[in-house]
């Protein structure tokens, strides 16, 4: 019976042995790192923790009218209405415990905002559309986990560049057209969320931001612009590699 026993127990022993060896063997023959998951196809977290993981992301942006006097009296939502713009944005980030990254972005947007009519000490100003081109660069904290639902969110400072603009004026009868708005720049600063679904390379989001920068030179109207706020939304899509 002992000796049975015995048997038994080496040939359990041998066909681990086999199983481990064949195991590792597959293992080589489809590419796979040492401690990754051939099922999963991903690293597990204790590998992943201190890689860099890169994005970009193009992201359509709409804009609340803006806060903010552009005059005495006259407020910048007055002659300019909501805006919409686009996004580009990049990021690397390093992966820490837990699915935090944690890393630098850098994004660039151009915004057009809507024209308004407005009458103030008997001048009507018809604004043509004003345009504004940013870039900012920051930081991101965010939980990325390989695939599913992820969180992140930023804080960055930057420049905006607003490019001239014109408006129609008029004053009993008598029109003209003025330079409302010179082109300047100034510093600008965001904060923003974002919420989304990825797969490995691919992702979709979600986001707010709140925007904040100095006013616009005016032109001939030597306007006295006050700190102009902008609230908004964001949604888009992206690559991770």
């Amino acid at each position: 019976m002992t000796k049975t026993a015995a048997s038994v127990c080496g040939l359990l022993l041998g066909l681990a042995g086999t199983s481990a060896a064949a195991a590792q063997e597959l293992s080589m023959r489809l590419g796979a790192e040492p401690g990754t998951s051939l099922l999963a196809g991903e690293p597990p977290p204790a590998a992943r923790q201190g890689q860099a993981v890169s994005s970009i992301a193009l992201l359509a942006r709409f804009t609340a009218p803006p806060d903010g006097e552009i005059d005495s009296g006259t407020d910048y939502s007055d002659i300019m209405d909501q805006g919409i713009g686009a996004v580009l944005e990049f990021d690397h980030l390093l992966e820490l415990p837990g699915d935090l990254h944690l890393g630098p972005y850098v994004s660039v947007g151009f915004d057009v905002f809507s024209g308004e009519e407005v009458t103030s000490g008997g001048v009507t100003v018809n604004a043509d559309d004003f345009r504004l081109i940013t870039a900012i660069v920051g930081g991101k904290l965010g939980h990325r986990p390989p695939e599913g639902v992820f969180l992140d969110g930023r804080l960055g400072v930057g420049v905006v560049h607003y490019l001239s603009t014109d408006a129609d004026t008029t004053i009993g009868l008598a029109t003209g057209e003025v330079e409302l708005v010179e082109t300047d720049t100034q510093v600008i600063g965001e904060i923003g969320a974002r919420v989304g679904y990825a797969t490995s390379s691919f992702f979709v989001q979600l986001g707010v931001v709140g925007r904040i920068q100095g006013g616009p030179d005016g032109g001939d109207l030597d306007l006295n612009g006050d700190t102009l706020v902008q609230y908004g939304a964001d949604v888009g899509f992206g690559l991770r590699f």
